[in-house]
């Protein structure tokens, strides 16, 4: 067939969006930001609410809400990105008890005590906020083109 027309069109919309999608899907630190933002947002829905989807145990020695006494726990939380991952986390050193319960060892002055500290899962999401996650990820890559 060497009567074949070729024909090229150049579309400057097209190109761009073709460039901006292969740059947003190579630099994704702007995706893994808003994930970061969403999960921090869920995490600090968890202390508002007492505990999602289910209530957190209510504290057997003081009355209010379970992790907010002082609220320094749930004002340590931070969140954290970069290009390939989003997270959030605290550096508080009583964190991890209260998120995966547990036995606590002490030494008073009657002797040694141990005390169970219930699950407060506070570190976790719900399944609307993976929803919500997935969303943020639609967007991005709805706004590339």
């Amino acid at each position: 067939m060497d009567d074949c027309i070729d024909v090229s069109i150049h579309i400057e919309s097209v190109e761009k969006a073709l460039t901006d999608l292969g740059h947003g899907i190579t630099d994704r630190t702007a995706l893994m930001e808003t994930i970061a933002g969403t999960m921090l947002n869920a995490v600090t829905q968890n202390f508002n609410d007492g505990g999602r989807p289910q209530a957190w145990e209510a504290p057997k020695h003081r009355t209010g809400m379970p992790l907010v006494d002082t609220a320094v726990l749930k004002n340590s939380i931070t969140e954290a990105s970069d290009n390939d991952s989003a997270m959030v986390g605290t550096n508080v050193i009583y964190a991890a008890i209260h998120n995966f319960g547990g036995t606590i060892k002490r030494e008073t002055a009657k002797g040694k005590v141990e005390i169970e500290m219930p699950q407060r899962e506070f570190l976790n999401l719900t399944p609307q906020d993976e929803e919500d996650i997935m969303e943020d990820v639609h967007t991005y890559f709805q706004n590339l083109i």
